[in-house]
């Protein structure tokens, strides 16, 4: 049985900014390591972040499957462990400029032993990160302000209006 890898999300791991590498092992006892490359396309040279895969060496044992979790945290914003465990929001304004936003593909490049040589796995998952709480923002500043133009435009508007009746009377 050859093993297989695949990236999954999952209740424990929601968010764009953690997934589980699932290895299902053949008939073999093995420490699988590798990298998780994040990309804008599957073809691109140059990837956006590369995250290690077991970095603690564990192994999985023939005829199970082991995931191993992973975090992307560079980029704006993203999600950082507080008290207790509990996940919350990090808006580290000096990383706007790695602001996450569109189409992404995470590539898994993992190597196993099947006994007899080095085996690499590739496995690949296209996934798409929307702000939404920053674009909600966004369209609300929009919206404000557009309606402070119009209704800066109707008082002049209906000020002109007011200085040219006054100048017909006379």
């Amino acid at each position: 049985m050859t093993p297989v890898i695949v990236l999954a999300a999952s209740a424990s791991f929601p968010l764009p900014d953690q997934a589980a590498i699932v290895c299902r092992h053949g008939n073999v006892i093995d420490q699988p390591k590798g990298t998780l490359y994040i990309q804008r396309s599957f073809t691109n040279n140059k990837p956006i972040a590369a995250i290690p895969i077991n970095s603690g060496n564990n192994y999985v044992l023939p005829g199970t499957a082991r995931a191993f979790a992973i975090s992307w945290n560079d980029g704006f914003p993203h999600y950082t462990a507080g008290a207790g465990g509990k996940q919350h929001l990090s808006w580290d304004w000096k990383h706007v400029s790695d602001l996450r936003f569109g189409k992404y593909v995470a590539k898994a490049v993992l190597v196993y032993n099947d006994g007899q040589r080095d085996v690499p796995l590739i496995e690949s998952y296209t996934f798409w990160v929307i702000p939404w709480t920053l674009l909600f923002g966004v369209l609300i500043v929009l919206i404000v302000l557009v309606m402070g133009v119009i209704g800066w435009a109707r008082l002049i508007v209906h000020g002109t209006k007011k200085v040219r009746s006054h100048a017909h009377r006379r």
